[in-house]
Protein backbone atom coordinates (compact mmCIF):
# COMPACT_ATOMS: atom_id res chain seq x y z
CA UNK A 1 0.00 0.00 0.00
CA UNK A 2 2.83 2.41 0.81
CA UNK A 3 4.53 1.67 -2.51
CA UNK A 4 1.28 2.15 -4.44
CA UNK A 5 0.62 5.50 -2.72
CA UNK A 6 4.19 6.63 -3.41
CA UNK A 7 4.09 5.87 -7.13
CA UNK A 8 0.55 7.09 -7.79
CA UNK A 9 1.03 10.32 -5.81
CA UNK A 10 4.07 11.15 -7.95
CA UNK A 11 2.10 10.37 -11.11
CA UNK A 12 -0.80 12.65 -10.18
CA UNK A 13 1.61 15.43 -9.18
CA UNK A 14 3.17 15.16 -12.62
CA UNK A 15 -0.20 15.25 -14.37
CA UNK A 16 -1.19 18.40 -12.48
CA UNK A 17 2.13 19.99 -13.44
CA UNK A 18 1.58 19.20 -17.16
CA UNK A 19 -1.91 20.69 -17.12
CA UNK A 20 -0.60 23.90 -15.57
CA UNK A 21 2.56 24.39 -17.63
CA UNK A 22 1.32 23.22 -21.06
CA UNK A 23 -2.45 23.75 -21.06
CA UNK A 24 -2.79 26.52 -18.48
CA UNK A 25 -5.70 24.66 -16.90
CA UNK A 26 -5.44 25.34 -13.17
CA UNK A 27 -8.96 24.08 -12.46
CA UNK A 28 -8.32 20.54 -13.71
CA UNK A 29 -4.91 20.58 -12.02
CA UNK A 30 -6.55 21.35 -8.66
CA UNK A 31 -9.05 18.54 -9.23
CA UNK A 32 -6.22 16.06 -9.76
CA UNK A 33 -4.41 17.30 -6.66
CA UNK A 34 -7.61 16.80 -4.67
CA UNK A 35 -7.79 13.22 -5.93
CA UNK A 36 -4.14 12.82 -4.94
CA UNK A 37 -4.98 13.73 -1.34
CA UNK A 38 -7.52 10.91 -1.35
CA UNK A 39 -4.73 8.38 -1.84
CA UNK A 40 -3.68 8.85 1.77
CA UNK A 41 -7.18 7.90 2.93
CA UNK A 42 -7.52 4.83 0.71
CA UNK A 43 -7.60 1.43 2.37
CA UNK A 44 -7.49 -0.82 -0.70
CA UNK A 45 -5.88 -1.01 -4.11
CA UNK A 46 -9.30 -0.77 -5.76
CA UNK A 47 -9.91 2.62 -4.15
CA UNK A 48 -6.54 3.88 -5.35
CA UNK A 49 -7.19 2.56 -8.87
CA UNK A 50 -10.51 4.40 -8.93
CA UNK A 51 -8.83 7.64 -7.91
CA UNK A 52 -6.17 7.13 -10.59
CA UNK A 53 -8.83 6.45 -13.21
CA UNK A 54 -10.74 9.59 -12.24
CA UNK A 55 -7.54 11.62 -12.47
CA UNK A 56 -6.76 10.12 -15.89
CA UNK A 57 -10.24 11.01 -17.17
CA UNK A 58 -9.82 14.60 -15.99
CA UNK A 59 -6.28 14.72 -17.37
CA UNK A 60 -6.94 13.48 -20.90
CA UNK A 61 -10.21 15.36 -21.18
CA UNK A 62 -8.00 18.47 -21.20
CA UNK A 63 -5.96 16.93 -24.02
CA UNK A 64 -9.08 16.12 -26.05
CA UNK A 65 -9.91 18.79 -28.59
CA UNK A 66 -6.75 20.76 -27.85
CA UNK A 67 -4.51 21.72 -30.79
CA UNK A 68 -1.51 21.19 -28.52
CA UNK A 69 -2.06 17.41 -28.75
CA UNK A 70 -2.10 17.40 -32.57
CA UNK A 71 1.13 17.20 -34.61
CA UNK A 72 1.97 19.90 -37.16
CA UNK A 73 2.72 18.75 -40.71
CA UNK A 74 4.58 20.43 -43.53
CA UNK A 75 2.48 22.47 -45.95
CA UNK A 76 3.05 20.13 -48.89
CA UNK A 77 1.81 17.14 -46.87
CA UNK A 78 -1.37 18.71 -45.46
CA UNK A 79 -3.48 17.42 -48.36
CA UNK A 80 -2.28 13.85 -47.71
CA UNK A 81 -3.17 13.85 -44.02
CA UNK A 82 -6.37 12.00 -42.97
CA UNK A 83 -8.98 14.17 -41.29
CA UNK A 84 -8.90 12.25 -37.99
CA UNK A 85 -5.18 12.94 -37.68
CA UNK A 86 -5.98 16.65 -37.36
CA UNK A 87 -7.75 16.25 -34.01
CA UNK A 88 -7.21 14.50 -30.68
CA UNK A 89 -10.18 12.72 -29.12
CA UNK A 90 -8.53 11.01 -26.15
CA UNK A 91 -6.05 8.35 -25.17
CA UNK A 92 -8.24 5.37 -26.05
CA UNK A 93 -8.32 3.67 -29.44
CA UNK A 94 -11.44 2.33 -31.13
CA UNK A 95 -9.27 -0.27 -32.87
CA UNK A 96 -8.49 -2.10 -29.63
CA UNK A 97 -10.99 -4.64 -28.36
CA UNK A 98 -11.32 -3.13 -24.88
CA UNK A 99 -11.03 0.47 -26.11
CA UNK A 100 -7.56 0.66 -24.54
CA UNK A 101 -4.63 2.70 -25.78
CA UNK A 102 -3.06 0.03 -27.97
CA UNK A 103 -3.31 0.16 -31.79
CA UNK A 104 -3.34 3.96 -31.87
CA UNK A 105 -5.31 5.49 -34.75
CA UNK A 106 -3.75 8.96 -34.23
CA UNK A 107 -0.08 10.05 -34.48
CA UNK A 108 0.08 11.59 -30.98
CA UNK A 109 -1.02 8.33 -29.35
CA UNK A 110 1.35 6.37 -31.57
CA UNK A 111 4.26 8.50 -30.33
CA UNK A 112 3.16 8.01 -26.73
CA UNK A 113 2.86 4.24 -27.18
CA UNK A 114 6.33 4.05 -28.70
CA UNK A 115 7.90 6.10 -25.90
CA UNK A 116 6.09 4.12 -23.22
CA UNK A 117 7.46 0.93 -24.78
CA UNK A 118 10.96 2.35 -24.46
CA UNK A 119 10.23 3.34 -20.87
CA UNK A 120 9.00 -0.19 -20.14
CA UNK A 121 12.31 -1.59 -21.37
CA UNK A 122 14.23 0.72 -19.03
CA UNK A 123 11.91 -0.17 -16.13
CA UNK A 124 12.48 -3.86 -16.77
CA UNK A 125 16.25 -3.38 -16.78
CA UNK A 126 16.02 -1.33 -13.58
CA UNK A 127 14.15 -4.18 -11.86
CA UNK A 128 16.89 -6.64 -12.77
CA UNK A 129 19.63 -4.22 -11.70
CA UNK A 130 18.11 -3.48 -8.28
CA UNK A 131 17.01 -7.07 -7.61
CA UNK A 132 13.21 -6.80 -7.89
CA UNK A 133 11.13 -9.47 -9.58
CA UNK A 134 9.71 -7.61 -12.62
CA UNK A 135 6.68 -9.89 -12.67
CA UNK A 136 5.64 -9.02 -9.10
CA UNK A 137 2.71 -6.69 -9.65
CA UNK A 138 1.42 -4.22 -7.06
CA UNK A 139 -1.01 -1.94 -8.88
CA UNK A 140 -0.98 -3.94 -12.13
CA UNK A 141 -2.43 -7.41 -11.65
CA UNK A 142 -0.21 -10.39 -12.37
CA UNK A 143 -0.86 -11.54 -15.92
CA UNK A 144 0.92 -14.18 -17.92
CA UNK A 145 3.56 -12.64 -20.18
CA UNK A 146 3.34 -9.17 -18.58
CA UNK A 147 6.04 -7.55 -16.44
CA UNK A 148 3.68 -5.97 -13.91
CA UNK A 149 6.35 -4.46 -11.63
CA UNK A 150 8.00 -2.75 -14.60
CA UNK A 151 4.63 -1.19 -15.42
CA UNK A 152 4.25 -0.08 -11.80
CA UNK A 153 7.61 1.70 -11.91
CA UNK A 154 6.57 3.50 -15.08
CA UNK A 155 3.67 5.32 -13.37
CA UNK A 156 5.57 8.28 -11.84
CA UNK A 157 7.56 8.76 -15.08
CA UNK A 158 4.58 8.76 -17.47
CA UNK A 159 3.90 12.52 -17.04
CA UNK A 160 7.52 13.23 -18.04
CA UNK A 161 7.04 11.22 -21.23
CA UNK A 162 3.77 13.04 -21.98
CA UNK A 163 5.42 16.40 -21.32
CA UNK A 164 8.25 15.52 -23.69
CA UNK A 165 5.69 14.49 -26.35
CA UNK A 166 3.83 17.80 -26.06
CA UNK A 167 7.10 19.68 -26.51
CA UNK A 168 7.86 17.57 -29.59
CA UNK A 169 4.44 18.25 -31.10
CA UNK A 170 4.82 21.99 -30.47
CA UNK A 171 8.34 22.39 -31.89
CA UNK A 172 8.49 20.01 -34.85
CA UNK A 173 6.88 19.91 -38.27
CA UNK A 174 6.26 16.26 -39.20
CA UNK A 175 6.17 14.68 -42.63
CA UNK A 176 3.57 12.28 -43.93
CA UNK A 177 6.35 9.72 -44.33
CA UNK A 178 7.05 9.80 -40.56
CA UNK A 179 3.94 7.64 -40.09
CA UNK A 180 2.34 4.69 -41.82
CA UNK A 181 -1.23 3.45 -41.55
CA UNK A 182 -2.33 -0.17 -41.82
CA UNK A 183 -5.48 -1.27 -43.60
CA UNK A 184 -7.47 -1.18 -40.36
CA UNK A 185 -6.30 2.37 -39.50
CA UNK A 186 -3.51 1.52 -37.04
CA UNK A 187 -0.87 4.28 -37.11
CA UNK A 188 2.77 3.18 -36.81
CA UNK A 189 5.99 5.19 -36.65
CA UNK A 190 8.61 5.03 -39.39
CA UNK A 191 12.35 5.68 -39.36
CA UNK A 192 14.09 8.08 -38.92
CA UNK A 193 11.46 9.24 -36.37
CA UNK A 194 11.78 5.95 -34.50
CA UNK A 195 15.54 6.44 -34.24
CA UNK A 196 15.07 9.94 -32.86
CA UNK A 197 12.66 8.67 -30.21
CA UNK A 198 14.97 5.77 -29.34
CA UNK A 199 17.66 8.30 -28.43
CA UNK A 200 15.54 9.32 -25.43
CA UNK A 201 16.07 5.98 -23.64
CA UNK A 202 18.90 7.41 -21.56
CA UNK A 203 16.55 10.12 -20.31
CA UNK A 204 13.92 7.56 -19.23
CA UNK A 205 16.63 5.39 -17.64
CA UNK A 206 17.66 8.27 -15.38
CA UNK A 207 14.02 9.11 -14.60
CA UNK A 208 12.96 5.61 -13.53
CA UNK A 209 16.16 4.79 -11.58
CA UNK A 210 15.32 6.60 -8.30
CA UNK A 211 11.82 5.10 -8.20
CA UNK A 212 13.16 1.58 -8.65
CA UNK A 213 15.58 2.12 -5.78
CA UNK A 214 12.87 3.62 -3.53
CA UNK A 215 10.61 0.62 -4.12
CA UNK A 216 13.48 -1.79 -3.44
CA UNK A 217 14.33 0.03 -0.21
CA UNK A 218 10.71 -0.11 0.97
CA UNK A 219 10.71 -3.85 0.35
CA UNK A 220 14.03 -4.17 2.17
CA UNK A 221 12.82 -2.24 5.22
CA UNK A 222 9.92 -4.66 5.55
CA UNK A 223 12.23 -7.68 5.61
CA UNK A 224 13.28 -9.42 8.79
CA UNK A 225 16.93 -9.01 9.64
CA UNK A 226 19.46 -6.44 8.53
CA UNK A 227 19.02 -4.76 5.16
CA UNK A 228 21.71 -2.69 3.48
CA UNK A 229 20.27 -0.19 1.00
CA UNK A 230 22.19 0.01 -2.27
CA UNK A 231 21.96 2.49 -5.14
CA UNK A 232 23.41 0.81 -8.24
CA UNK A 233 21.22 2.89 -10.57
CA UNK A 234 21.53 6.45 -9.24
CA UNK A 235 24.93 5.92 -7.57
CA UNK A 236 23.64 8.10 -4.71
CA UNK A 237 25.63 6.20 -2.06
CA UNK A 238 28.80 6.67 -4.09
CA UNK A 239 28.05 10.36 -4.64
CA UNK A 240 27.39 10.88 -0.93
CA UNK A 241 30.70 9.20 -0.06
CA UNK A 242 32.49 11.41 -2.59
CA UNK A 243 30.92 14.54 -1.09
CA UNK A 244 32.07 13.46 2.38
CA UNK A 245 35.61 12.83 1.19
CA UNK A 246 35.66 16.11 -0.74
CA UNK A 247 34.51 18.08 2.33
CA UNK A 248 37.12 16.35 4.50
CA UNK A 249 39.89 17.10 2.01
CA UNK A 250 38.77 20.72 1.84
CA UNK A 251 39.02 21.02 5.63
CA UNK A 252 42.43 19.35 5.62
CA UNK A 253 43.59 21.74 2.89
CA UNK A 254 42.55 24.74 5.00
CA UNK A 255 44.43 23.33 8.00
CA UNK A 256 47.52 22.73 5.87
CA UNK A 257 47.39 26.27 4.51
CA UNK A 258 47.11 27.70 8.02
CA UNK A 259 50.00 25.56 9.26
CA UNK A 260 52.11 26.54 6.25
CA UNK A 261 51.35 30.22 6.78
CA UNK A 262 52.29 29.87 10.44
CA UNK A 263 55.59 28.23 9.54
CA UNK A 264 56.36 30.91 6.95
CA UNK A 265 55.73 33.74 9.44
CA UNK A 266 59.10 35.18 10.51
CA UNK A 267 59.75 34.72 14.20
CA UNK A 268 61.40 37.61 16.03
CA UNK A 269 62.52 37.49 19.64
CA UNK A 270 61.98 40.62 21.75
CA UNK A 271 65.10 42.41 22.93
CA UNK A 272 63.92 42.22 26.55
CA UNK A 273 61.20 40.54 28.48
CA UNK A 274 57.99 42.54 28.47
CA UNK A 275 55.38 41.92 31.11
CA UNK A 276 52.01 41.81 29.43
CA UNK A 277 48.86 42.19 31.45
CA UNK A 278 46.65 39.13 30.98
CA UNK A 279 43.42 40.92 31.91
CA UNK A 280 42.21 44.15 33.48
CA UNK A 281 40.47 44.65 36.80
CA UNK A 282 36.69 44.94 36.47
CA UNK A 283 36.63 47.69 39.13
CA UNK A 284 39.53 50.04 38.46
CA UNK A 285 40.74 48.77 35.06
CA UNK A 286 44.25 48.14 36.31
CA UNK A 287 46.38 45.20 35.09
CA UNK A 288 45.98 41.74 36.64
CA UNK A 289 48.98 39.53 37.19
CA UNK A 290 46.95 36.28 37.14
CA UNK A 291 44.49 35.28 34.48
CA UNK A 292 42.09 33.63 36.91
CA UNK A 293 41.51 36.87 38.86
CA UNK A 294 38.90 39.46 37.95
CA UNK A 295 39.95 42.14 40.48
CA UNK A 296 43.27 43.51 41.56
CA UNK A 297 44.35 42.97 45.25
CA UNK A 298 43.36 46.51 46.27
CA UNK A 299 39.83 46.26 44.81
CA UNK A 300 39.44 42.73 46.18
CA UNK A 301 40.14 43.87 49.75
CA UNK A 302 37.65 46.71 49.38
CA UNK A 303 34.79 44.24 49.03
CA UNK A 304 32.72 43.43 52.20
CA UNK A 305 34.18 40.43 54.01
CA UNK A 306 37.30 40.29 51.81
CA UNK A 307 39.63 42.52 53.83
CA UNK A 308 42.81 40.96 55.16
CA UNK A 309 41.62 40.62 58.79
CA UNK A 310 38.32 38.92 57.86
CA UNK A 311 39.97 36.53 55.43
CA UNK A 312 42.58 35.69 58.04
CA UNK A 313 39.93 34.92 60.66
CA UNK A 314 38.05 32.79 58.15
CA UNK A 315 41.18 30.86 57.33
CA UNK A 316 41.92 30.20 61.02
CA UNK A 317 38.36 28.94 61.55
CA UNK A 318 38.58 26.60 58.57
CA UNK A 319 41.93 25.31 59.79
CA UNK A 320 40.54 24.64 63.28
CA UNK A 321 37.54 22.76 61.87
CA UNK A 322 39.81 20.56 59.75
CA UNK A 323 41.96 19.84 62.81
CA UNK A 324 38.90 18.83 64.86
CA UNK A 325 37.70 16.59 62.02
CA UNK A 326 41.11 14.97 61.78
CA UNK A 327 41.26 14.36 65.54
CA UNK A 328 37.78 12.76 65.50
CA UNK A 329 38.77 10.46 62.64
CA UNK A 330 41.88 9.39 64.53
CA UNK A 331 39.80 8.68 67.64
CA UNK A 332 37.22 6.68 65.67
CA UNK A 333 39.24 4.74 63.10
CA UNK A 334 37.19 2.91 60.45
CA UNK A 335 33.89 4.33 61.66
CA UNK A 336 31.70 5.47 58.79
CA UNK A 337 28.18 6.54 59.58
CA UNK A 338 25.24 5.86 57.26
CA UNK A 339 23.55 9.10 56.08
CA UNK A 340 20.23 7.25 55.85
CA UNK A 341 20.51 6.26 59.49
CA UNK A 342 21.10 9.94 60.36
CA UNK A 343 17.97 10.95 58.45
CA UNK A 344 15.87 8.31 60.19
CA UNK A 345 17.03 8.69 63.80
CA UNK A 346 18.43 12.22 64.26
CA UNK A 347 16.92 14.53 61.64
CA UNK A 348 13.26 14.17 62.80
CA UNK A 349 14.26 15.36 66.29
CA UNK A 350 15.57 18.67 64.88
CA UNK A 351 12.17 19.83 63.65
CA UNK A 352 11.34 21.87 66.76
CA UNK A 353 14.92 22.94 67.56
CA UNK A 354 16.02 26.55 67.15
CA UNK A 355 18.88 27.52 64.89
CA UNK A 356 20.85 28.91 67.82
CA UNK A 357 20.80 25.50 69.48
CA UNK A 358 22.20 23.86 66.37
CA UNK A 359 24.82 26.62 66.07
CA UNK A 360 26.04 25.99 69.63
CA UNK A 361 25.96 22.21 69.25
CA UNK A 362 27.96 22.11 66.01
CA UNK A 363 29.84 25.40 66.12
CA UNK A 364 28.52 26.46 62.71
CA UNK A 365 27.10 29.66 61.25
CA UNK A 366 23.38 30.40 61.16
CA UNK A 367 23.10 29.67 57.42
CA UNK A 368 24.71 26.26 57.89
CA UNK A 369 22.44 25.51 60.86
CA UNK A 370 19.42 26.29 58.68
CA UNK A 371 20.33 23.79 55.92
CA UNK A 372 21.14 21.17 58.59
CA UNK A 373 17.68 21.55 60.17
CA UNK A 374 15.96 21.42 56.77
CA UNK A 375 17.75 18.17 55.92
CA UNK A 376 19.47 19.54 52.81
CA UNK A 377 22.90 19.02 54.43
CA UNK A 378 24.13 15.99 56.37
CA UNK A 379 26.66 17.38 58.89
CA UNK A 380 29.98 15.75 59.71
CA UNK A 381 29.65 12.55 61.71
CA UNK A 382 31.37 14.09 64.72
CA UNK A 383 28.31 16.36 65.21
CA UNK A 384 25.73 13.56 65.16
CA UNK A 385 26.00 12.76 68.87
CA UNK A 386 25.55 16.40 69.88
CA UNK A 387 22.60 16.85 67.54
CA UNK A 388 21.00 13.68 68.89
CA UNK A 389 21.02 15.13 72.38
CA UNK A 390 19.15 18.28 71.36
CA UNK A 391 15.47 18.21 72.18
CA UNK A 392 12.55 20.59 72.03
CA UNK A 393 13.27 21.44 75.66
CA UNK A 394 16.62 22.96 74.68
CA UNK A 395 20.31 22.15 74.65
CA UNK A 396 22.72 22.84 77.48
Amino acid sequence: MDIARLLLAAKLDGQARVLRTHFGNDGSAETILTLREGLGESFSFDQMRQLEASAAACYFSTWSGSPLAVPKFTAKDLARIPDHWRRYDGRGSVLYSSNGNKKAERPANAILNYLFALLEVESLLACHAIGIDPGLGIMHLDTRGRQSMALDLMEPVRPLVEQWTLDLLANRAFKRTDFSETDDGHVRLVAPLTHELADTMGQWRRAVAPWAEKVAHLFGEAMKGKYQSVTPLTKENHSAAQRTVKARKARESVYRDLARAKEDTPKQRPTKAVEVALRNCVECGGPLSRGSHVRCPQCWESLPGQDFQTRNQRGVAISEKKALERQWREAHPGERGDPEEYRRSILPGLEGVTLSQIMRACGVAKSTASVIRSGKLVPAQRHWEALGQIGPEGYS
